[in-house]
């Protein structure tokens, strides 16, 4: 390469380096040593969005001189030096007359590259206490934090109604059906307000919170007003009797409350249980347990209450991959039943799950999960050629004749592939693979085993095993040792 040659290279690289260092100057990318040594090995990063906040402005103070639930607070935010848009905090906060601060609001907002942005608050007191309240807005950037001007905030609401809207009051309803109520009131809009559902007896003139509904206001021109609904469930208590439903929301020392529906309770379904029957006898399913189809009869679900006797309940069995089954018994003795024969049809994974669901007159419960075994493995094993069995940690001389023997149940006939590899502590080496048919269950297949130096001992420890769709099995350990 000649001189000139040379000299222009230079030069570019100076231009390159200036270009860098003028942006690196500018905030746009920062150089980092990144070498272990001290070389002068550099790499680029970007440099994380830098400015300075400047202002925070109250764009429209109430007129009133004090805040209120519907009002909309407009806050600018000013910032400085913005070199790129990055995302500023900004909180509202309301202390009370005891000096307890509370959060009301928080979001994130883009600051862009003008550095103005603006941010419009609808006020609302959350969950606090009616009350008088100190508001404060306050913006963060980093380590950097401003904070406006301070404002009188009134939590002053007030419960005007609350009304039935699908159902009169002491009309009966049914489960199912949906009972629909609306709330009216003044200084609660953009609230989320919670509303009880209570049930009273009739029978122990008792009263019992059942449900709790949040409802949120919203400010319409018909006033301010928030609606919500309620399905009636039939077995929402755990007792027989008629009760009558209402709505109450309370704020403060306020309170409001709709005329009562009328919901019959009928009846009371407990929880699906579900045994094993063999041999005419039933037994509980462990938490765990895996229910091996061959040492089962069938399986039983049941179901005990109150009021059920002489109604007809509706079952449905649902076994994985299966299709259900339905099916319906008629209760007696507060208690009924449902005997089903599981599914034993073999399939690629040997365990399927199984549910129960059991229904009347629009209630319904469901059981737990039970784990169903339909097909296994007995064993993989090694045998001697006269048929005997090979202990596990057995040990050989090179070369040694020996069996593979693959013992199965609910697997039907079919050509499968024993694998058989050597074991070494990093890593598994196939050695041989053998094909074998399944018949009845049982497989077997013949091999010579012979010492190979892996480098990690003078024995070669080997296995086999077997793949049937998602279930495997693994034979023991043998060791084959060198001939002298």
């Amino acid at each position: 390469m000649d001189v000139g040659s040379v000299m222009k290279m230079y030069r570019g690289c100076l231009v390159v380096a200036a270009a860098l260092v003028a942006l690196a100057q500018s905030g746009c990318i920062f150089l980092v040593d990144g070498s272990d040594d001290d070389d002068d090995d550099f790499f680029f990063e970007p440099a994380a969005p830098s400015f300075a906040l400047s202002s925070l402005e109250i764009l429209n103070p109430p007129e009133d001189g004090a805040l209120n639930p519907g009002d909309t607070l407009s806050l600018q935010i000013g910032a400085v030096d913005v070199r790129r848009a990055a995302e500023v905090e900004v909180n509202l906060m309301a202390r009370s007359t005891e000096g307890v601060i509370e959060d009301l609001d928080s979001a994130l907002i883009q600051m862009p590259l003008s550095g103005q942005a603006r941010y419009d608050w609808d006020v609302n007191f959350g969950q606090l206490a009616p009350g008088e309240y100190e508001i404060v807005a306050q913006v963060s950037f980093g380590a950097q934090s401003l904070e406006s001007e301070r404002l009188d905030g009134v939590w002053a609401p007030r419960l005007d109604d609350l009304k039935l809207t699908s159902i009169e009051p002491g009309q009966r309803a049914e489960p199912g059906q949906e009972v629909t109520f609306e709330v009216k009131g003044q200084g609660v809009a953009g609230h989320a307000l919670a509303v009880d559902v209570i049930a009273t007896s009739l029978t122990l003139d008792t009263a019992t919170t059942i449900d709790r509904i949040l409802v949120f206001f919203d400010n319409t021109p018909a006033g301010q007003r928030a609606q919500g609904a309620w399905t009636v469930r039939g077995t929402f208590l755990d007792k027989v009797d008629t009760h009558e439903i209402s709505f109450a929301m309370a704020v403060g020392d306020q309170r409001v409350d709709s005329e009562p529906f009328i919901v019959d309770v009928p009846f009371i379904l407990g929880p699906v249980a579900v045994n094993i029957l063999k041999d005419g006898q039933e037994r509980a399913i462990g938490g765990d347990e895996q229910v091996d189809v061959r040492f089962v009869d069938a399986i039983v679900a049941s179901v005990s209450g109150e009021g059920i006797d002489g109604r007809s309940l509706t079952w449905r069995a649902s076994p994985e991959g299966f299709s259900a089954v339905e099916s319906a018994s008629i209760a007696e003795g507060g208690r009924a039943r449902f005997v089903f024969e599981p599914p034993r049809d073999f399939g690629p994974s040997p365990l399927y799950s199984l549910r129960f669901e059991v229904g009347l007159e629009g209630v319904s419960k469901t059981s737990r999960a039970i784990t169903m075994r339909r097909w296994g493995y007995l064993r993989c094993a090694w045998l001697y050629q006269n048929g005997s069995d090979v202990r596990a940690g057995e040990s050989f001389r090179s070369p040694v004749n020996i069996l593979l023997r693959v013992e199965t149940w609910g697997v039907p006939d079919r050509s499968i592939r024993m694998e058989i590899f050597e074991e070494d502590p990093g890593a598994n080496d196939t050695t041989a693979r053998l094909d074998a048919d399944l018949v009845a269950g049982v497989a077997t297949a013949s091999t010579s085993l012979r010492h190979v130096s892996d480098g990690f001992g003078e024995e070669a420890e080997y296995r086999f095993k077997v793949q049937i769709g998602e279930g495997g099995c693994q034979s023991p350990l043998v060791n084959v040792v060198r001939s002298p």
